[in-house]
């Protein structure tokens, strides 16, 4: 941040607050990213159905 930071925002009121936490390295995930996708669409579906039945058992 220092680096590339104004002039006007070196001080370390401005980045103080940020520190390091925990390994760096960048987090590898698997390639199975589309099962989730398949149950997120299908669990919106099914509520959208829900509301859709609810809504129309109403009128």
């Amino acid at each position: 941040y220092i680096n590339t930071a104004d002039v006007n925002r070196v001080a370390p009121f401005y980045w103080g607050g940020f520190y390091l936490v925990g390994d760096p390295e960048p987090i590898q995930f698997a390639n199975n990213n589309w099962r989730y996708w398949i149950l997120g669409i299908g669990f919106s579906l099914l509520l959208l159905g829900l509301f859709y039945f609810i809504n129309k058992k109403k009128r």
